[in-house]
């Protein structure tokens, strides 16, 4: 609602200054600027974020697989890495979904909720992997284990191919 507001406060703000009347081409621009800068700037913070996760999904991953191969259940697990990671993106997600969890929602739904809210490849196959162990009642250690070193050579291949 911010955006949208302040942009309507400048193209207000442009025609009063040009005398409100001005030629009907710049009406137009100032329209344009008006209707597809807010789309662009949100598609610019949405990329940083889903960036910044990207960064932060190799360390906090292993955080979440160390507590649970350590003893910890998935949920308890989380809530370490909420607690011991540096605060980011990733992190705020996570804690979200804790949150979610905590007001009754299952496990599975938060875990959609999430890939939903990202929008990114990575985290939609995490918390796809996540819920099949959690039907099938497989141990989520072996899993966030195989998914760490998923993470981390795809990781590792797009910086080798950003690189070339």
């Amino acid at each position: 609602m911010g955006v949208v507001f302040w942009c309507l406060f400048v193209i207000v703000l442009g025609v009063l200054i040009m005398g409100g009347s001005p030629h009907p081409l710049v009406h137009l621009g100032v329209f344009a600027l008006g209707s597809f800068f807010p789309d662009a700037w949100l598609q610019g913070q949405v990329s940083e974020r889903q960036d910044e996760i990207r960064r932060a999904l190799p360390y906090v991953m292993d955080l979440l697989t160390l507590s649970v191969e350590a003893g910890l259940d998935f949920i308890q697990g989380v809530h370490k890495v909420c607690e011991k990671a540096k605060a980011g993106a990733l992190v705020d997600e996570l804690a979200f979904m804790l949150r979610e969890i905590q007001v009754g929602t299952s496990r599975q739904q938060a875990l959609r909720n999430l890939s939903r809210r990202t929008e990114m490849a990575e985290i939609r196959s995490f918390s796809a992997l996540l819920i099949q162990a959690d039907i099938l009642g497989a141990s989520i250690g072996p899993v966030l284990r195989a998914q760490c070193d998923l993470i981390r050579t795809q990781r590792f291949q797009a910086a080798e191919r950003a690189g070339a």
